[in-house]
């Protein structure tokens, strides 16, 4: 049987690793991309974006896909319904659906930076 103690070591060490691996992909982003830009990849329908201001929200069809950041927050504005996502928060979604896309904490020294 394992210790709690044993567990929340485990833990502590995957936050490290998570920590360590978004801080190392928002360096490879930073290198590819200047200003505010989506910069396409040899890997089809990836594509990388950063963003360096906070921004009004943008009317977007978001298609099945995870979505995340490795630097910055960003917003998902659904109907009614606010969704946000960062480091520590993703957002699944299983369906085609109309949206609003919103960069919510990026400037030019820590722009907003993940896949796209």
């Amino acid at each position: 049987m394992v210790a709690q103690h044993e567990l929340i070591a485990e833990n502590k060490q995957l936050d490290i690793n998570i920590s360590y691996m978004q801080a190392k992909l928002a360096r490879i982003i930073e290198k590819k991309t200047v200003g505010n830009e989506d910069r396409s990849t040899l890997i089809e329908n990836l594509s990388l974006f950063r963003r360096e201001v906070v921004a009004e929200p943008c009317a977007c069809t978001i298609e099945p896909s995870v979505l995340f950041v490795v630097q910055g927050t960003k917003q998902l504005l659904v109907g009614e319904q606010n969704f946000t996502y960062d480091t520590q928060h993703f957002l699944l979604n299983s369906l085609d659906m109309p949206a609003s896309s919103q960069v919510v904490d990026a400037s030019v020294d820590t722009p907003c930076l993940g896949p796209g």
